[in-house]
């Protein structure tokens, strides 16, 4: 199609927190027409947009003790994504070019008419997305369908499997291979297929057929223990990334409905802004004077150095609590760095001291705390109850993985599957939420007595016996530990086209 108004670049909006858990990179983004596949972060442009990161230095600490790296490439920026303001002024202008760039996947269509199935590089569906003010309406349909109405087009939309893999791949179902058994038709070099959907959410409702040669087989041969003989094997595909994986891959892939709630999961990192604590303050500074600290061997030799100019903001601690906060730092340098982090990185622990504090920090525009008396009806049950008057949580992107969730107690359990082509990018996006809350302390003493009186009982242990059966992604902050963060509105993001692979 030649006509530039076919091909508005606007084709929906999600908002930011949308890519941080739900359709983040690499995830399948279902839009009312077809779905989407949100590219990698290396084809993200800035270029032409005023945008600043998101300065957290404790969350870009923790996303580096994360991914890891031998050579030393960290992570600098916490960006967030692409976005302008003015489409609803001006839905042709500068804003409708900026977005979080995507690509149609799967890239397999049937026609809702006459069943056609083909790939977009059949070339027998076209694109349309007409009207700048509505992104809803953009659509593939199949032009030269012999069984349309007049004067109509009929809509095309997507096949609705695709294959993926436990280390994060993810592929186009193979439906010429599948129909033909692992072989080619015998009738013609580029077949035409069918695919015959009755709906509903069984596979054995959904048959492919080829019209040239008349073989048929039911989806239902790709499902189960059955499609592990029928499927090849994965091909390393990656194609938010536009490559394949050169390492290969030898697992056998599973076949998965497009809108399948297990074919993307956010893995991610969260801090909330607070005023660094005292332990986190003094760390801070010894690592800030670590070349003239190292020498330290003992607290004796700490005290012939401690009138020096250089050392005057350490004395508002003990020459004790420096001598520990030095030799912890020296035990963490001395460990040696695996090229995997095995471990979440600690974020709760500076939030639990700032909010158990009994000294309340002084506000900022980030962050403000006001204690709250507790009520006489919760006396015994809440011992602490502390305001959130304003709160800013950061979140930041590193990965996804496919079929299981990222492990909250182990980030190497599940293959986690890279933003960008480098192993470690530059940055990861990110987003932020202001907003307020409540912290609720349980009584100490009633968690114990609590703990005391369901020990050994047979409903702790039919509890225990279900969680080791069973993955959680659910983590909390604490075991005291209540958050509510109230986001306030913030802009949409524009998704606009990318190349396929």
């Amino acid at each position: 199609m030649t006509d530039k108004t076919q091909h508005r670049r606007r084709v929906g909006s999600v908002r930011p927190s949308h890519l941080m858990y739900t359709g983040g990179v690499g995830a399948l983004v279902d839009l009312p027409n077809f779905a989407v596949l949100v590219r990698g972060i290396d084809d993200w442009q800035y270029d032409s947009l005023e945008w600043a990161d998101l300065k957290e230095p404790r969350l870009l600490r923790a996303v580096n003790g994360l991914i890891a790296d031998p050579y030393g490439a960290q992570v600098t920026q916490l960006r967030p994504a692409p976005w302008m303001d003015g489409t609803d002024n001006d839905p042709t202008g500068p804003a409708s070019r900026i977005g979080v760039p995507v690509l149609p996947f799967p890239q397999w269509l049937r026609c809702t008419t006459c069943n056609a199935l083909g790939g977009l590089d059949s070339k027998i569906f076209k694109f349309e997305n007409a009207k700048p003010r509505r992104p809803d309406q953009a659509r593939f349909f199949h032009d030269n369908c012999t069984a349309k109405r007049k004067g109509k087009r009929p809509l095309a939309v997507a096949a609705r499997f695709v294959l993926v893999c436990q280390a994060g791949h993810l592929d186009d179902f193979p439906y010429a291979l599948f129909v033909h058994r692992g072989g080619n038709c015998t009738e013609a070099s580029h077949p035409r297929l069918e695919m015959l959907d009755h709906g509903g959410n069984q596979a054995a409702n959904v048959k492919v057929r080829c019209v040239n040669c008349g073989s048929e087989r039911n989806i239902r041969d790709a499902m189960g223990q059955r499609g592990e003989i029928t499927l090849p094997h994965c091909r390393g595909r990656q194609p938010h990334l536009a490559t394949f994986d050169p390492a290969g891959c030898k697992q056998r892939p599973k076949p998965l409905v497009i809108g399948a709630s297990n074919q993307w999961f956010a893995q991610t990192l969260s801090v909330l802004a607070v005023p660094p604590t005292s332990g986190s303050a003094l760390q801070g500074k010894v690592e800030q004077l670590w070349e003239h600290l190292q020498k330290a061997k003992s607290q004796e030799s700490l005290d012939m150095v401690w009138e020096l100019p250089q050392f005057k903001p350490l004395h508002q601690w003990s020459q004790s609590e420096v001598f520990e906060a030095i030799e912890a730092h020296r035990s963490a340098a001395a460990e040696p760095q695996s090229s995997e982090a095995t471990s979440y990185p600690d974020l709760l622990t500076p939030e639990w001291e700032i909010f158990t504090s009994p000294q309340l920090p002084e506000p900022t525009e980030d962050f403000a705390l006001r204690d709250v008396p507790v009520p006489p009806a919760l006396d015994g049950v809440f011992s602490h109850v502390v305001q959130a008057e304003r709160l800013r949580e950061v979140r930041a992107l590193i990965g996804f993985t496919r079929l299981d969730a990222p492990d909250p107690e182990d980030p190497t359990l599940v293959a986690r599957a890279p933003l960008s082509r480098s192993r470690v990018p530059t940055w990861v996006p990110a987003s932020e939420v202001r907003g307020e809350g409540i912290f609720l302390r349980v009584s100490d003493e009633l968690m114990a007595d609590w703990e005391q009186r369901v020990a050994g009982t047979a409903a702790l242990a039919a509890h225990r016996t279900t969680v080791r059966g069973q993955r959680s992604d659910i983590a909390c902050r604490g075991s005291h530990f209540v958050e509510q963060v109230v986001p306030r509105p913030a802009g949409s993001l524009r998704l606009t086209w990318g190349r396929p692979v």
